[in-house]
């Protein structure tokens, strides 16, 4: 009888076993960290000196930590990344990536990204089943923090060259923003890291 029951037992914990390996998925994401480098022109003071009037510009550096810094109150630590799933139809996601307690923590922030593929152009090659090459691309990247009176926004036309097999890129932007409350015209680059490839578990179906 008591031999019944710890079988009994057994199979009990050999299910749970299955349904909990029944009920989580491992899936490959690619992660990038994204890099800013802007330069914002806005429009300075005018002074008159008899007949002569002056109007002057002043400019100000747009960096990945102003941009993190205008989307919440995050740490020194804190790295934008770009995170895209391998084995779905889902678009990347832009991810504001801290560390808390010695421990990542991930915050979803692409409601503040919109971005749209304006063309695109491919050289590539396919030798012993694996692709090389370079992708052009012309993209609009628009950056709207949720605040309604939030310190950095743009919307800027951008030149990217990526490559294909690492997923490394370089950008070169133009366009226009907010700096504080001064409009301002923008433009420099922004670069995406090389696919650093991470299994995550998720929840199965």
């Amino acid at each position: 009888m008591k031999y019944s029951i710890k079988l009994a037992v057994l199979g009990a914990f050999l299910a749970a076993g299955v349904a909990q390996a029944a009920t989580t998925t491992t899936v490959t994401n690619f992660e990038q960290t994204l890099s800013f480098a802007l330069t914002a022109t806005m429009q300075g003071p005018t002074t008159t000196n008899g007949t002569t009037v002056t109007t002057a510009a002043t400019t100000a550096s747009v960096a990945t930590k102003d941009v993190i810094k205008a989307l919440g109150t995050f740490s020194s630590k804190a790295q934008l990344l770009l995170i895209t799933p391998t084995n779905t139809d889902n678009s990347s996601s832009f991810v504001v990536r801290d560390v808390v307690n010695k421990t990542n923590v991930d915050t979803t922030v692409s409601d503040s990204f919109m971005h749209e593929r304006l063309g695109k152009v491919t050289s590539s090659k396919v030798s012993n089943g694996k692709t090389t090459g370079t992708t052009y691309q012309i993209t609009y990247l628009g950056f709207q923090p949720p605040s309604q009176s939030p310190s950095l926004s743009f919307d800027l036309t951008v030149f990217i060259t990526q490559t294909i097999q690492t997923g490394a890129g370089s950008a070169s932007g133009v366009g226009t923003g907010m700096v504080g409350t001064n409009k301002a015209v923008i433009k420099g680059t922004f670069s995406a890291s090389p696919y650093k490839a991470v299994k995550v578990k998720v929840p199965g179906q």
